[in-house]
């Protein structure tokens, strides 16, 4: 089970890379804000923010992106 400060973090950081800053870990989005979830992870562990699958889903509870 993932504990709620990691949520935090995850949601926080999935959102600054979706929503604000998505440069800061080379994240590249189409035309219409959309970004590949396999290059977002790549990207987020690269960043040195390992995120698997399951957990972005766990945060996506927040509704903060479309799976």
């Amino acid at each position: 089970m993932i504990e709620g400060s990691e949520l935090k973090s995850i949601s926080r950081f999935v959102s600054l890379a979706l929503r604000q800053e998505p440069q800061l870990i080379g994240l590249h989005l189409d035309e219409a804000d959309w970004a590949s979830v396999d290059d977002l992870l790549a990207r987020a562990a690269s960043a040195g923010k390992a995120i698997s699958r399951e957990r972005l889903q766990a945060e996506n509870g927040r509704s903060r992106c479309d799976l």
